[in-house]
């Protein structure tokens, strides 16, 4: 299994605009759903780009250990693996073991980037302590590494393209299951935080980074209403990561 490069792309990912469908080809993006809340879709393909990668230098290494190489991130980082137990190997097998031992590796990694981003390590040049721990990034990244697991233990990605295809199917899958919002509805949200421009308005990508709002003691739990009827669901539905 070779490593495989992110495929995000460079603009919005919406909803259709009956709340029913989600656009086909994967851009990077924000979405809101009922049962996820906020998915950004730049962390899902991450996630699920680096599993992939660490369930195939894993399993290069299942008798011998080894180490395995990470970009830096405010510091020089390497995974050591020790050999699989051979015992968890015979029970389980091989390809559950090690795409167990990634998608936990993977899970653990994004928490730790958070942490660095926290500290003011940045991948630009621009300082980007305002997006740490951002509501929507734990579960994204959860997302994002159970798709991988998903692809891995279906044995579905001989190829870069087979993996990109796979991984663009399940992830249209389980945004559909968690039940996507259009864009109007999510910004009515009482859930979404204000948004202000970057400090930095001629960086290419333009982003907007979130700032987080003090609750009110009058603040009171409310709903977002749906544009459309909630669609049914399979009487025996099959779950994305299966």
């Amino acid at each position: 299994m070779a490593a495989m490069k992110p495929r995000t792309g460079d603009g919005p990912l919406e909803a259709t605009k009956e709340g029913r469908g989600i656009v086909t080809d994967e851009k990077s993006g924000i979405l809101y759903t009922c049962r996820g809340g906020f998915i950004d879709i730049a962390h899902v393909r991450d996630n699920a780009d680096r599993t992939f990668y660490l369930a195939a230098q894993i399993g290069r290494l299942p008798a011998t250990g080894g180490t395995v190489s990470l970009a830096d991130e405010g510091a020089e980082r390497r995974i050591v693996v020790r050999p699989l137990d051979a015992r968890l190997v015979r029970k389980y097998g091989i390809r559950e073991v090690v795409t167990g031992l990634a998608e936990w590796l993977d899970f653990q990694l994004s928490i730790w980037h958070e942490i660095a981003t926290w500290y003011r390590w940045s991948s630009t040049a621009f300082s980007e302590q305002a997006s740490a721990f951002s509501p929507e990034d734990l579960y994204s990244n959860l997302l994002g590494l159970k798709i991988a697991g998903a692809v891995l233990r279906r044995q579905a990605a001989p190829t870069e393209a087979e993996y990109d295809r796979h991984v663009t199917a399940i992830l249209n899958d389980a945004l559909r299951k968690l039940g996507p919002l259009p864009t109007t509805v999510s910004a009515a949200s009482p859930l979404t935080a204000r948004t202000v421009p970057s400090k930095a308005p001629s960086a290419p990508w333009s982003r907007m980074r979130m700032e987080s709002t003090e609750p009110t003691p009058s603040a009171t739990p409310s709903t977002v209403s749906r544009t459309s009827p909630r669609p049914a669901r399979s009487s025996a539905p099959r779950a994305f990561w299966k």
